[in-house]
């Protein structure tokens, strides 16, 4: 039998990935950005210039400066970085291409791209690769329960929408089952992974019966094995 160790959908795993994917991604270009910026810091000229000119289009901002290097100047020369702090008229240091003089750009650039790419790196790697961490960590315990833990059989009390999560603007459903312990006379009640397979919740009974793996010495480590209901080779 085909047991839900892992009821990560397609879908699901597909967006981690992407998520992932996108995460990593930015941060080796957080790292590039970083190696390059070092790069200029080393090789290029360091120069004190002056902002002649900002000028806002849309959301974006062109800044304009001059400075002198080797007794030659160099004026309106756009740069790529624009910070709040930039002023018209105000000094702005400048690594400046000792192989290309009209080539110029602020120190806080590349520290900058840095930071955002970083940021957002980090922010997308965690999206996609904790959720999948976490799921195959389950997957794990749910195999190592099916191995090692007892089976028992729980009656089905009811199908409950797990309004909670939701995929594709899909809620799962997950099947509530509750056993008593023949030893001890608790009532214990268990609750399997999200199902998307609504077709099937709706053809779940209450008071069918459900296999669930239970570790004894700890009730609330355990799996529901949903794929037991009304199957007769599960039992």
């Amino acid at each position: 039998m085909n047991r839900q160790y892992d009821n990560t959908t397609p879908t699901e795993k597909l967006l981690f990935s992407i998520f992932s994917f996108i995460g990593i991604l930015f941060i080796i270009i957080s790292v590039v950005c970083g190696i390059n910026g070092s790069r200029k810091n080393r090789e290029y000229e360091h120069v004190t210039g002056q902002i002649v000119d900002i000028v806002r289009y849309d959301d974006n901002y062109d800044v304009y400066v001059s400075y002198r290097l080797n007794g030659n100047d160099y004026d309106d020369i756009l740069i790529n970085t624009y910070t709040s702090s930039m002023r018209k008229g105000a000094d702005i240091e400048l690594l400046v291409d000792p192989d290309d003089p009209f080539k110029a750009d602020s120190p806080a650039g590349s520290f900058i791209l840095v930071i955002v790419f970083g940021i957002m790196g980090v922010a997308f790697a965690c999206v996609g690769i904790i959720p999948l961490a976490l799921k195959e960590k389950r997957r794990r315990k749910n195999e190592d329960l099916v191995n090692n833990g007892t089976a028992v059989w729980a009656k089905v009390h009811h199908v409950e929408v797990n309004s909670t999560y939701a995929v594709n603007n899909v809620h799962p459903r997950r099947i509530v089952a509750v056993y008593t312990d023949e030893y001890t006379g608790e009532e214990i009640e268990f609750k399997s992974e999200n199902i998307f397979d609504i077709g099937f919740c709706d053809s779940v009974a209450e008071g069918s019966e459900v296999r669930v793996y239970m570790d004894r010495a700890d009730h609330s480590k355990y799996f529901v094995d949903y794929e037991s209901i009304n199957n007769e080779t599960a039992w």
